[in-house]
């Protein structure tokens, strides 16, 4: 059953498990009109909890009018790329891009080629790759009736509008909307409590910080984790963080330590396990930058 959390009388989260990676929050705003902002994810287990969710709200998947993304990948597309056409009146809008999962089967791959051969089954295994494999498995294509940019308005009812800020970073086509009038910015997965997300360049992720701290938003309601109240604290601390891992990989980098499997163990004090896979990829992120100013 879909966990619903009522912000206010016009604002509700409902939050549905995925098959891998924890849960991911799917928000309503009761307006004029009925707006969803992502949708989870397309398993039908994750839909069974988004379609639980609605219905304590007392809604059906015929009374959206309209569903928002804040980017693509398959975590918050859901019942858009699934079989059965759940919402198929609502309109879809998002940024201009494409369906792109947070990590390809053929990264995982080429990152193996980044792991000792006797380590590969700890950090890579079948087990790991087989759930890869199933939590992609879903994917169909994907409708979108309007695309948005920097600066567009969405209309949600009463007069009242989301503001579209560009904030690529995660991922390329990322938008967060900004509800000016109650200070709450749906963020997606830009800023999340526990710090950074994956991220797939590190340039763009920084101005998009520095434009989430200028956008006057009071509080941050993520696709993942709790909402944030304390915004410029949490921006702050998560860019702190990014400077921490580049000053880490540089004082590495200086003592010979080159390859990004070792770089990675300086970020996890030496551990072997599986969530080393997201450190590797936050080094090649990480190396990518300091290369391209010259820092390397």
């Amino acid at each position: 059953m879909g966990r619903v959390e009522q912000f206010n009388s016009k604002i509700a989260a409902i939050t549905v498990s995925q098959p891998m990676n924890g849960d991911v929050h799917v928000y309503v705003i009761r307006k004029e009109k009925v707006t969803l902002i992502d949708c989870g994810h397309p398993s039908p287990e994750s839909l069974d909890e988004l379609f639980s969710g609605l219905d304590q709200l007392g809604l059906k998947p015929e009374n959206i009018d309209q569903i928002l993304l804040t980017h693509r990948h398959i975590d918050h597309v859901g019942a858009l790329v699934c079989e059965r056409a759940y919402f198929g009146h609502a309109n879809v809008v998002a940024s201009y891009g494409s369906l792109e999962p947070i990590v390809h089967l053929d990264e995982l791959d080429r990152m193996k080629r980044h792991i000792p051969e006797q380590h590969v089954a700890e950090v890579i295994d079948e087990a790991f790759l087989q759930a890869y494999r199933t939590y992609y498995s879903y994917y169909r294509p994907l409708r979108i009736d309007r695309m948005v940019r920097e600066g567009d308005r969405i209309d949600i009812g009463d007069g009242q509008h989301l503001l579209v800020l560009e904030t690529p970073g995660h991922s390329r086509d990322h938008i967060s909307l900004l509800h000016a009038e109650s200070g709450t910015l749906f963020g997606g997965d830009i800023l999340l409590h526990n710090g950074p997300p994956l991220i797939q360049c590190l340039d763009s992720y920084r101005k998009s910080m520095e434009k989430i701290n200028s956008s006057g938003a009071d509080v941050v309601l993520p696709g993942h984790g709790k909402e944030i109240h304390n915004v410029n604290e949490t921006v702050a601390q998560t860019t702190d963080r990014l400077t921490a891992t580049d000053q880490k990989i540089i004082e590495a980098w200086n003592r010979n330590v080159r390859t990004p499997y070792e770089l990675a163990l300086e970020i996890t004090g030496g551990r072997v396990h599986r969530g080393l896979r997201f450190f590797i990829g936050v080094v090649l992120t990480h190396l990518d930058e300091l290369k391209r100013n010259h820092q390397i």
